[in-house]
């Protein structure tokens, strides 16, 4: 089972670290999957699982402080060279760098990419509650089905995802996904059968969106459940 990574620049440093090193331990010698982003989860699950950082603009791998490295892509692998003249050691890490051919879509096109080649995954999502692109990979696994976790620096403790179900006799079924304690818990994201609802409900109060869906004709089916794959 491969062990998906994905989050916020902009997530806690030392939170995400520790997070990060909490989860590998409990799945240890995993595949990996990656973004190669120099910040947040993506180089955080390389530094921990691996002792990699990512330093230069161009993506380039470095083992360790001060070491040299050559990175070879090939499908969906990477090899690290661990010094010069040495053999070449395989780890397996699934590595999506970002689109920069793309401009401004590179983003959200790595994370469909990610999200479609790895819906096997288990999913690990450190968001500071406000980055767009972590929104939009969530919004994005979870319309595939994907298992994910949400770590936030308000709940890093609480990663359980809810959804609740709403039917209305002239729309197919509305699933709105939240993160947090019930009083405090945030939507992330609206879907409407399996695709992302055009419902602008983002960021806001669980509890509010509930009471204007109810008083737009919607129904509740039964309690919020955890949510699965």
């Amino acid at each position: 089972m491969a062990l998906g990574f994905a989050g916020s620049r902009d997530f806690p440093d030392t939170l995400g670290r520790a997070l990060t090193r909490h989860i590998l331990g409990q799945f240890p010698a995993q595949p990996l999957v990656s973004g190669l982003c120099r910040e947040g989860a993506d180089a955080w699950c390389l530094a921990e699982a691996l002792g990699l950082r990512i330093v230069p603009d161009d993506g380039t791998l470095w083992l360790g402080p001060g070491a040299s490295s050559e990175p070879v892509w090939y499908a969906s692998t990477m090899r690290i060279r661990l010094a010069a003249n040495t053999p070449c050691i395989t780890y397996e890490v699934h590595a999506y760098p970002y689109r920069g051919d793309l401009g401004t879509a590179g983003g959200p096109a790595r994370n469909v990419q990610m999200a479609t080649a790895e819906s096997a995954a288990r999913w690990f999502l450190l968001w500071d509650g406000k980055s767009n692109g972590t929104r939009h990979m969530l919004a994005t696994l979870l319309s595939g089905g994907a298992r994910v976790e949400v770590y936030t620096p308000a709940a890093p403790t609480a990663p359980e995802l809810r959804v609740a179900t709403f039917q209305r006799a002239d729309a197919p079924p509305l699933r709105i996904v939240y993160h947090g304690p019930k009083e405090a818990a945030r939507v992330v994201t609206a879907l409407s059968g399996d695709a992302p609802a055009t419902l602008d409900v983002y960021g806001r109060p669980w509890l509010d969106v509930a009471k204007h869906l109810k008083g737009d004709g919607w129904t509740l089916t039964g309690a919020p459940e955890p949510w699965t794959r």
